[in-house]
């Protein structure tokens, strides 16, 4: 089997995140879970310590999508079940988000005949890697609504979601665990009429959307409480028609998408440049106008960006952006080959922790027509960003790798044309010295987690 490696102590604070894309190490996450309950088919959520969730497929004959979770720790996918108690067939839903605790929200059905959404909270609290009774609960249990979903959850444990009442009109929420019980109790919600809550921060600032605006929901208090005089209104960028904010990260930088006047989607990042704690259209940062639409899907406290864009023959295809180095195609820069499906496609990617650890959706071309076809099976991966001193890109910095360096020491003709002597020139700089040891060392003999 295949063992992920998430460098989580060898990334966390490298000061490469603003300068250079690493290349990755690929897993394929719904191969690593052969064997077990579910099998991932989308994964839309990680957090540091790697645990990720989305929906999957159970292995029962006959069964219906559900939510799952993954603890690399444990090595175990987890069958979360719907609100009914159902784990093989009927009605599933879709983790979205987990914290840095393990909590996950979305959303799932309560009922095994029809499709019932209610947003929902998931804790495996003994860490025995099976959905036990009172682990899976409904957030959103008035009878007046007859729909919601769970959007996001800060360490905090507070929940930002939406539902939709008898009239069909949306309500906005934001659940606080006021007593720490992760036990929803009448009187822990505060409701927002006409927005939908999208991101909560662990400052618990909140972006919100509604009828082609945006909105960033200050709490200053830290109470839980959100006071109108804490709100303001994104402004939407000229020559655009609209602005939807759909993440925020510790910094408090946002992140979204804007609608140009030829109903085209570009991605939108936005930083507190002047530092004035209110959000100018000049601070501003669009991208991806050069493809036909580009949708932002994550975003960590490094100002990555990831998501989804289509290029000119309407293919969609993963990226990953930053300020300093704008998009990039992560099929140049990650790739994988199954050994029956051939090469791989990462067509989105919807979840990056602050390790830069991606989760992205891809698919098997096994038509080899060159687009995604009903027929081209689709899988979850993992893309884990490797060490500048894993040489030989097998996933951990080893004997090989300081051979490979140690073989190549001295020579001073290193360039692009010569892969850089092979890779052994790691700090590019045309010459192979002790600088090049420097990863080797910091990164040597690395742990997986799982």
């Amino acid at each position: 089997m295949v063992r992920l490696l998430v460098l989580l102590a060898v990334w966390n604070g490298i000061a490469a995140w603003a300068t250079a894309y690493a290349r990755y190490h690929v897993v394929d996450l719904s191969d690593l879970a052969a064997g077990s309950t579910i099998i991932p088919s989308v994964g839309y959520g990680i957090n540091d310590a790697g645990m990720i969730t989305g929906h999957g497929q159970p292995t029962a004959d006959g069964s219906t999508s559900k939510v799952f979770f993954y603890n690399p720790a444990a090595g175990i996918f987890t069958n979360a079940g719907n609100l009914a108690g159902n784990f093989v067939e009927g009605n599933g839903g879709n983790g979205y988000s987990i914290n840095q605790q393990g909590v996950i929200v979305g959303r799932n059905s309560i009922s095994n005949t029809s499709w019932l959404y209610r947003p929902f909270l998931f804790y495996d609290a003994n860490g025995n890697g099976i959905a036990d009774s009172g682990e899976m609960q409904n957030l959103g249990p008035e009878a007046d609504f007859t729909s919601g979903v769970a959007n996001d959850i800060n360490d905090s444990n507070q929940v930002v979601a939406y539902s939709t009442d008898t009239n069909s009109a949306t309500v906005g929420w934001v659940w606080t665990d006021r007593d720490h019980d992760l036990q929803y109790d009448e009187g822990e919600k505060q409701y927002f009429s006409g927005m939908t809550p999208m991101s909560i921060n662990n400052s618990g600032q909140i972006v919100l959307t509604g009828s082609g605006q945006s909105f960033l929901w200050n709490d200053p208090d830290g109470d839980g409480v959100y006071l109108e005089s804490d709100k303001q209104t994104l402004p939407v960028p000229a020559t655009y028609q609209s602005i939807s904010s759909t993440l925020i990260n510790e910094h408090g930088g946002i992140s979204g998408s804007v609608r140009n006047i030829n109903s085209k989607t570009n991605g939108l990042y936005w930083e507190d440049t002047n530092q004035d704690g209110v959000v100018d259209a000049e601070e501003y940062t669009l991208f991806g106008a050069a493809m036909t639409n580009t949708f932002v899907r994550t975003m960590n406290n490094h100002g990555q960006l990831a998501g989804g864009t289509l290029d000119y023959g309407s293919q969609r295809v993963a990226y990953i952006w930053t300020k300093e180095q704008g998009m990039v195609n992560l099929n140049d820069v990650a790739a994988y080959t199954h050994a029956t499906l051939g090469p791989a496609s990462f067509s989105q990617a919807e979840a990056i922790n602050n390790q830069g650890v991606i989760v992205s959706t891809g698919w098997f071309d096994i038509n080899h027509d060159g687009k995604k076809g009903s027929s081209d099976p689709e899988h979850v991966f993992v893309l884990i960003p490797i060490s500048s001193g894993d040489i030989d890109m097998d996933g951990s910095v080893d004997l090989d790798d300081f051979e490979l360096l140690s073989a190549q020491f001295g020579r001073v003709d290193c360039s692009s044309g010569n892969a850089f002597c092979d890779g052994a020139d790691i700090t590019q700089n045309g010459t192979v010295n002790l600088d090049d040891f420097t990863p080797i060392v910091e990164d040597w003999l690395i742990t997986p987690i799982f």
